[in-house]
């Protein structure tokens, strides 16, 4: 897509093929973001990047959808978030490639939503791992020590207890509460980010770990609402705040 024509046409071809489908699934060819794609073109590669670059979304927005649309349930309800979504977001002629720096700011951008559950997140875990974040996005990389302190005790947030649950009079299931559920995703987003700030921001994947686990969290924690609205703001964020100079420039033919 390389006209605003073409970008307008492809959310209309978009929103006409998530009301046609008969399955959405969470993941898969069925998916939301599978769907979108091959709206645009029949021959997308159904990959996170060929995804990712059909679109021209990031591949955080295309993970954070990803997760988004697993929590809404069944078709019905992805179907309902799939055209409120594709209403809203800005496509683009080519997908967003952020440099290293970028990438730590995106991921520290992300972490930040997850601040109005920093109580049953590990007491002070969120806000020192930000402490971190911040100033080695700025060019002022951490202490080794501190890093690996924290990663240690994000690793223990995330090892959710699987306890007995009742179903019915006499049956149990086993399975873990929704807020521990939330501390599961918090960790492991907590945890990609430090070792983001290990590698200072060398490794893509950094910030599409943080955007799906910070879904989940949200989802989770506060409910569908949330992680829809953050998934929103992802996009827009990277539209529109981001600062200029953490994208790489396009090839251009």
């Amino acid at each position: 897509m390389t006209e605003q024509t073409d970008i307008v046409d492809a959310n209309e071809q978009i929103l006409q093929a998530i009301k046609e489908a008969e399955r959405i699934q969470p993941a898969g060819a069925q998916s939301l973001v599978a769907i979108a794609a091959r709206a645009v073109d029949a021959g997308a590669r159904l990959s996170q990047r060929g995804i990712s670059d059909t679109l021209g979304l990031h591949p955080s927005v295309v993970i954070a959808i990803t997760v988004t649309g697993d929590l809404a349930g069944d078709t019905n309800s992805r179907r309902d978030y799939g055209l409120a979504l594709f209403e809203r977001l800005k496509l683009g002629a080519h997908a967003p490639r952020l440099t290293p720096r970028g990438r730590l700011l995106l991921a520290t951008w992300c972490l930040e939503r997850l601040s109005p559950m920093a109580e049953v997140l590990g007491g002070d875990l969120l806000t020192r791992t930000l402490e971190l974040a911040r100033p080695t996005v700025e060019g002022r990389p951490p202490g080794r020590g501190d890093v690996l302190a924290l990663q240690q005790r994000a690793e223990q947030l995330q090892r959710a207890e699987v306890v007995g649950i009742r179903k019915g009079e006499t049956k149990e299931k086993l399975g873990i509460s929704d807020e521990q559920r939330c501390q599961v995703h918090a960790g492991q987003a907590i945890r990609a980010l430090l070792q983001g700030l290990l590698e200072q921001g060398a490794e893509p994947q950094v910030t599409t770990t943080v955007a799906g686990e910070v879904a989940g969290a949200l989802g989770c924690g506060l409910g569908f609402a949330a992680a829809a609205g953050f998934t929103l703001e992802l996009a827009h964020y990277l539209e529109d705040e981001l600062p200029r100079e953490h994208l790489v420039r396009a090839p251009t033919n």
